[in-house]
C-alpha cells in the first residue's frame, strides 16, 4: 500500500477540493488553479489519466471523488467550466 505521507496528502488535496466545491459548485479545477497549500490542479488531471489507463485507485476513494462530482473527462470537465463562469 501506500505510505503514511501520500494518504495523508490525499486527504489534503481532498479537503481542498471540498472547499472547491463549496466555492465553485464544481470540482473541475483549471490546470492553472492555485490551491492554498501552493498545489496547482494538474494532480488532478493526472488523476484523470490514471484512471483512464485503469491503474487501480482504492475504492473508497473513487466513491469520495464520486460524492463530490468529479469529472473523470478532461473535456466534459472543461466544458463544466466554461458553463460556470
Amino acid at each position: 500500500g501506500e505510505g503514511e505521507k501520500a494518504s495523508e496528502k490525499w486527504e489534503d488535496r481532498y479537503r481542498l477540493l471540498e472547499e472547491y466545491r463549496q466555492e465553485h459548485g464544481h470540482v473541475c479545477v483549471p490546470q492553472k488553479h492555485q490551491f492554498e497549500n501552493g498545489e496547482s490542479g494538474t494532480w488532478l488531471s493526472l488523476l484523470r489519466t490514471r484512471y483512464k489507463n485503469k491503474k487501480k485507485m482504492p475504492e473508497e476513494r473513487l466513491n469520495r471523488l464520486n460524492q463530490l462530482g468529479f469529472v473523470w473527462d478532461g473535456q466534459e470537465a472543461s466544458h463544466v467550466r466554461r458553463q460556470s463562469v
